[in-house]
């Protein structure tokens, strides 16, 4: 079963921070794949940037791309995009582009990364019946991954496109504000078209650890079992490892690496 590893990012608005931010991130994630015992399943990686300002930062973050390619490798690409659909408009764009060539998708937004098995408990949950296996859902509302993160089967999102025309049924409109409702909406209805054909959608092992960065309290949160094993990590995590719940970690840009 071969992967590609999509990562969705989103440099900020200061163009001053977008070389620094998007080159770090890519070089962070270039490098956990390189260590990940998955390396062989991981055929191709995108790296998806939503700018503010396209014509503005596209030259920024081509150079960034440019002086990464010895930590990115051959298989690496770049798509640059207006900033429309937040996360789940940038892996859209990737996976219409590239379904047909066969490849099952990791996605994962820009301030995460995985660990070395992150594929593992992924691969676990996944049946010919499961549309998407997400690091984390919640039926709150609606069944939705409530982290994002995870593996979408190739199979089910072209069974999406030849449906609906989309694998994702998401808000396509430019996001230059903060307007994080439609961002909240999207997380919550971005798998509608895959659970409508009859796609289950499930997490990892509830027993595992699930560490995501709560920006209200500027801090790590830990949901699953407590201390266990956590195949995404927060960046924030990964630059501070203080402990979890009880200790602010400092928010660093989005996309650093502390």
């Amino acid at each position: 079963m071969s992967i590609h590893y999509i990562v969705a990012l989103f440099p900020g608005t200061d163009p001053l921070n977008t070389y620094g931010s998007c080159r770090a991130t890519f070089e962070a994630h270039a490098g956990a794949i390189a260590a990940s015992a998955s390396l062989a399943e991981i055929r191709k990686m995108s790296f998806v940037v939503n700018t503010s300002d396209l014509h503005r930062d596209a030259p920024t973050v081509e150079k960034a791309f440019a002086d990464s390619r010895n930590e990115l490798g051959p298989n690496a690409q770049l798509v640059i995009r207006p900033n429309c659909g937040f996360s789940y408009g940038a892996w859209q764009e990737v996976i219409h582009s590239e379904v047909e060539e066969g490849n099952d998708f990791f996605l994962i937004e820009s301030d995460y990364l995985p660990s070395r098995e992150f594929l593992v408990p992924f691969k676990a949950e996944l049946t010919p019946d499961h549309g998407f296996v997400a690091q984390k859902i919640s039926s709150t509302q609606s069944i939705h991954a409530s982290v994002s993160n995870g593996w979408l089967s190739t199979r089910w999102a072209k069974m999406a496109i030849n449906s609906f025309g989309s694998v994702f049924p998401i808000y396509p409109f430019l996001l230059d504000r903060s307007d994080y409702l439609i961002g909240c909406e999207n997380q919550l209805t971005f798998l509608n078209f895959i659970r409508q054909l009859g796609g289950k959608i499930t997490e990892v092992d509830p027993n595992l650890s699930c560490l995501y960065w709560n920006s209200d309290l500027q801090m790590v949160v830990e949901l699953g079992r407590s201390g266990g094993w956590s195949p995404i990590q927060p960046m924030q995590f990964v630059a501070s490892k203080d402990s979890l719940d009880t200790q602010r970690v400092p928010q660093t840009k989005r996309g650093w690496r502390a």
